[in-house]
């Protein structure tokens, strides 16, 4: 439409306009054989390489990167190790934290503890040694909770001493 929009107003002569026309023809007719879907490896990386590349090959291949993806550096493998004890110290000091607020008197009362609570951070579970059990309906939560508690202390801190029953529901 720009082409004959042109060539009525005169802004464009009859010869170059028959030349776009005729273009325009040809890339009409070509349509039918154009991808529109992306594909990665048709993406012009360097400039120059362009017109060395021949006709519907690919401007690159995966294995021209390949070395660079696979090696890894001793920095690289370095900054890995420091990322990996950071993880780690973050995920003691988490769970210490997880096991100072459950325990608030443990850490008075028992010195080895720390190494027990630093087992629980390292993510060792130990099976339960028997199925859970229903309680009795007569039981109270209360009796519930104490029992758990129990059990958990035993299990997770086995000779930290037991603190002294109290009635709060905490």
């Amino acid at each position: 439409m720009q082409v004959m929009r042109m060539l009525i107003s005169q802004r464009i002569d009859h010869k170059t306009a028959s030349l776009l026309l005729y273009a325009l023809q040809t890339a009409s007719a070509n349509l039918r054989l154009t991808r529109f879907d992306p594909r990665r490896h048709d993406v012009v990386l360097d400039e120059r390489a362009v017109g060395e590349t021949a006709l519907g090959a690919n401007l690159w291949d995966d294995s021209d990167f390949a070395d660079e993806d696979l090696e890894e550096t001793d920095a690289d493998r370095a900054i890995r190790a420091l990322e990996t004890v950071r993880k780690k110290k973050e995920d003691e000091a988490k769970w210490m934290r997880w096991a100072e607020a459950q325990y608030p008197n443990l850490k008075s009362a028992n010195p080895s503890t720390p190494a027990a609570a630093a087992s629980v951070a390292a993510g060792t579970e130990a099976a339960p040694a028997d199925p859970p059990k229903k309680p009795a309906t007569g039981l109270s939560t209360e009796k519930v909770r104490q029992e758990i508690r129990d059990m958990v202390r035993k299990e997770f801190f086995p000779g930290c001493p037991v603190p002294a029953k109290s009635t709060s529901t905490g």
